[in-house]
Protein backbone atom coordinates (compact mmCIF):
# COMPACT_ATOMS: atom_id res chain seq x y z
CA UNK A 1 0.00 0.00 0.00
CA UNK A 2 1.74 3.69 -0.58
CA UNK A 3 1.91 6.41 1.78
CA UNK A 4 -1.14 7.99 -0.10
CA UNK A 5 -3.65 5.17 -0.21
CA UNK A 6 -2.49 4.64 3.37
CA UNK A 7 -3.16 8.09 4.47
CA UNK A 8 -6.86 7.98 2.67
CA UNK A 9 -7.74 5.27 4.14
CA UNK A 10 -7.02 6.44 7.72
CA UNK A 11 -9.13 9.27 7.15
CA UNK A 12 -11.83 7.13 5.94
CA UNK A 13 -11.29 4.82 9.04
CA UNK A 14 -11.28 7.84 10.97
CA UNK A 15 -14.97 9.20 10.03
CA UNK A 16 -16.38 5.73 9.99
CA UNK A 17 -14.88 4.64 13.56
CA UNK A 18 -14.23 8.18 15.47
CA UNK A 19 -13.41 5.39 18.82
CA UNK A 20 -10.03 4.67 17.37
CA UNK A 21 -7.11 6.69 17.88
CA UNK A 22 -4.48 7.11 14.73
CA UNK A 23 -1.34 8.92 15.30
CA UNK A 24 0.64 10.40 12.48
CA UNK A 25 4.24 9.68 12.63
CA UNK A 26 6.83 11.56 9.97
CA UNK A 27 10.44 10.23 9.82
CA UNK A 28 11.54 11.50 5.97
CA UNK A 29 11.89 9.61 2.96
CA UNK A 30 12.96 6.33 2.23
CA UNK A 31 16.19 5.20 4.07
CA UNK A 32 17.46 2.99 1.42
CA UNK A 33 19.85 3.92 -0.75
CA UNK A 34 22.84 6.13 -0.83
CA UNK A 35 23.98 9.86 -1.02
CA UNK A 36 20.67 12.06 -2.02
CA UNK A 37 18.28 8.50 -1.15
CA UNK A 38 19.30 8.48 2.70
CA UNK A 39 17.41 10.01 5.59
CA UNK A 40 20.24 9.81 8.03
CA UNK A 41 17.65 8.70 10.29
CA UNK A 42 19.96 6.19 11.88
CA UNK A 43 23.55 8.79 11.76
CA UNK A 44 25.12 8.57 15.19
CA UNK A 45 23.51 4.88 16.68
CA UNK A 46 25.42 2.87 18.24
CA UNK A 47 25.09 -0.36 15.77
CA UNK A 48 26.34 -2.61 18.61
CA UNK A 49 23.75 -1.48 21.05
CA UNK A 50 21.14 -1.50 18.63
CA UNK A 51 21.97 -4.80 17.51
CA UNK A 52 21.30 -5.78 20.76
CA UNK A 53 18.53 -4.06 22.03
CA UNK A 54 16.55 -4.72 18.67
CA UNK A 55 15.95 -8.19 17.28
CA UNK A 56 15.14 -9.63 14.59
CA UNK A 57 11.81 -11.97 13.79
CA UNK A 58 14.16 -15.26 13.73
CA UNK A 59 15.69 -13.92 17.41
CA UNK A 60 18.59 -13.04 16.57
CA UNK A 61 20.47 -9.37 16.28
CA UNK A 62 19.70 -7.54 13.68
CA UNK A 63 22.12 -6.07 10.74
CA UNK A 64 21.73 -2.11 11.04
Amino acid sequence: MSKAALEKFVEAFRVEHPSVGFTRFVVGDCAGGEGDSRTGFNDGWDREYAAQVRPTRSGGSAAI
